[in-house]
């Protein structure tokens, strides 16, 4: 889903414009309203995508570019001995079955009830 956009001259960086849209749209509708951002493979060596997870929840989404080996990134990085950290998902609650004050429809409630016209099943 689009929620916002900005034309840029020829000569200005995507991610002069991209930081802005976040943070307007987060103040507008709020933490926890955007899930996931897929930004394009200019962003990937931003050191500001961090940001997104650790101020807002926003999990990113950035393809790789084709002059990237994944598997030797990957190699390194176990090279470095970065402190690890167990990761525990926070889910949130079930939705109720039934919305407050909502009757369901008749048919829903007993489905016994509905009438079917066989005529459609037939072929000819």
């Amino acid at each position: 889903m689009v929620v916002g956009m900005r034309v840029l001259r020829g000569h200005e960086s995507e991610a002069t414009a991209l930081w802005p849209l976040v943070d307007t749209f987060v103040q507008t509708a709020g933490r926890g309203v955007m899930k996931v951002l897929l930004p394009d493979g200019g962003f990937i060596n931003d050191s500001r995508i961090g940001r997104l997870k650790q101020d807002y929840g926003i999990d990113t989404v950035i393809p790789i570019r084709s002059d990237m080996d994944l598997f030797e990134d990957v190699r390194g990085l176990t090279q470095l001995s970065p402190p690890w950290e167990e990761y525990e998902p926070t889910r949130r609650a079930s939705l109720p079955g039934v919305r407050p004050g909502h009757t369901p429809h008749p048919l829903a409630q007993n489905p016994d009830s509905c009438l079917v016209n066989d005529r459609r099943f037939l072929t000819l």
